[in-house]
């Protein structure tokens, strides 16, 4: 397997789980390739939402990298402060560069380049929403520091679990703790470059009025009792999708709260972290993106 650390625009780095592609002797196989952005409140990289998702995905098939775009804060070094070059939508354009980047390198890690996806958590959906909804707009393509056609950034298809889409409206963030909206805060001066936005520079940030036919397809799940990113958007993000003609699938789960990422014994700190029925949402992807035609 080559792991290795490959550096990107600004400080950022793309892990690489690349299988061996020689499946027996002188018989070599490509394969798709998933990028995953883990979540982490654009503040930090959450672990569990990335070598174990990973993990999970090359086990089924595809050649695996974890983006680690930046952040807004260091969890090693939090005496450091707040990092103000992590402002959005640099974080997308960094996923842009990774995608170009696998499909570069698709004869050299036999890489099927038809077949690049990315899948992202809670902030790191965020990310993936705004290139799966965005890819084709010069607003983003003229900010990259390389010259890229549309079609070379734009993801096969994306998988969205518990995504932030939107940031959460005050009626939401009336119930959070003292903790949370401080959180939110930070949260806000990423996205916005403030910590109270205005409806404006909210909308801005708002993915579910950007859908358009040119969206990718999408799976994504969500749970009610999250407490920390409103299902509602994406409820409205799947209703735009559908209002477009755009594949999508689309699971709501009664239960399941928030960053439970695989919900398995993987990633799992105790037993209250795994939980069955929400650990079906790895096969239903796979199940969807096996599904989605070639360009």
């Amino acid at each position: 397997m080559l792991c290795k650390e490959i550096p990107l625009q600004q400080g950022c780095v793309l892990q690489t789980y690349i299988m061996d592609p020689q499946t027996s002797f002188h018989v070599y196989k490509k394969r798709p390739a998933m990028i995953i952005c883990p979540g982490g409140a654009y503040l930090i990289h959450a672990t569990k939402e990335g070598e174990p998702i990973a993990l999970t995905f090359l086990e089924k098939g595809y050649n695996c990298f974890v983006l680690r775009y930046t952040v807004g804060t260091d969890r090693e070094h939090p005496e450091t402060g707040f990092n103000e070059t992590a402002r959005y939508p640099l974080q997308a354009l960094q996923l842009m560069e990774a995608i170009l980047t696998v499909r570069r390198h698709a004869e050299e890690w036999y890489i099927d380049a038809d077949r690049v996806f990315v899948a992202g958590f809670s902030a790191g959906a965020h990310v993936c929403a705004t290139v799966g909804t965005r890819w084709n707009d010069p607003a983003l393509l003229d900010r990259l520091p390389f010259a890229a056609e549309p079609a070379q950034v734009r993801p096969t298809a994306m998988v969205l679990g518990y995504p932030m889409l939107s940031l959460n409206p005050p009626s939401f963030q009336q119930q959070a703790s003292e903790l949370q909206r401080q959180q939110t805060a930070l949260v806000n001066r990423v996205v916005t470059g403030t910590e109270t936005p205005t409806a404006a520079q909210c909308d801005a940030a708002d993915l579910t009025l950007r859908v358009t036919a040119d969206t990718v397809p999408t799976f994504l799940w969500h749970s009610i009792d999250d407490p920390v990113v409103d299902c509602n958007a994406s409820m409205r993000f799947i209703q735009a999708m559908l209002g477009c003609g755009c594949n999508c699938e689309f699971h709501l789960y009664n239960h399941g709260e928030h960053g439970k990422g695989l919900a398995g014994p993987l990633s799992a700190q105790s037993a209250a972290d795994t939980d069955e029925a929400l650990h079906l949402w790895v096969a239903l992807a796979e199940q969807f993106l096996r599904k989605i035609p070639c360009p």
